[in-house]
């Protein structure tokens, strides 16, 4: 049996990271050798974001669709943006596919260029209201990023954030477009097309689960 190549675009999750606060504790020689606990952020690292994020009455994470668990995916190459790059509809419908996919991935390689630094987040290049406005109009299931997506994200940690500014989630949100955050090794793909594995913890009437995410790559 030949085994198909796997990618994994996760974040590791530990407590040396940047920007949010994650906490391990253990216990040993209890009950059984090793035994933990974990606290961290729902929104930390890779994540996926259902409506509930944005809308009062939006469906909560463990009403994730199954059939949608594992999708189709179209890569597309936006490798090109520099640091606080305005990503605008031309950037992305000129490199959309002409083959509908589900699940669309922006791949930036940003990770790459800045993780652990400040700059991730203050430098990124961000897309567009009008992007994301063409980018739903694709009927598309699933949006993930390699970057923080939204020119508001690099407010949070200055305390400049409000609710109204994220223009970006909420066109997606609202449309019932599933987000995927912070997702790392697209390059690795080696594909413009792959299948999505995607299984968000089951966590009852919550807006968003840490995530695994990993891809197959799919023949252009």
């Amino acid at each position: 049996m030949t085994t198909a190549k796997l990618v994994d675009l996760s974040f590791p999750i530990s407590e040396e990271i940047p920007r949010w606060k994650v906490q391990f504790t253990s216990v040993y020689r209890t009950t059984s050798y090793k035994s933990s606990q974990i606290s961290l952020p729902l929104h930390a690292l890779t994540h996926l974001d259902s409506p509930l994020h944005y809308i009062p009455d939006g469906i909560s994470i463990e009403q994730f669709p199954l059939e949608l668990a594992i999708s189709e995916a179209a890569v597309i190459d936006l490798t090109y943006a520099a640091a606080n790059e305005r990503i605008d509809v031309g950037d992305i419908a000129s490199r959309f596919p002409s083959r509908h996919a589900p699940t669309v991935l922006l791949r930036t390689d940003w990770p790459k260029r800045s993780w652990r630094t400040p700059d991730f987040w203050a430098a990124s290049p961000y897309i567009t209201e009008e992007a994301a406005l063409w980018l739903a109009e694709q009927k598309i299931k699933i949006i993930g990023y390699d970057f923080p997506q939204e020119y508001p994200i690099r407010k949070i940690a200055t305390g400049e954030a409000k609710m109204d500014d994220f223009r970006v989630h909420l066109i997606f949100l609202s449309r019932g477009i599933w987000q995927i955050e912070y997702l790392m090794n697209l390059d690795r793909i080696g594909s413009s097309r792959c299948l999505l594995y995607l299984f968000p913890l089951a966590l009852t009437g919550l807006e968003a689960s840490p995530v695994r995410v990993v891809a197959s790559p799919l023949e252009h």
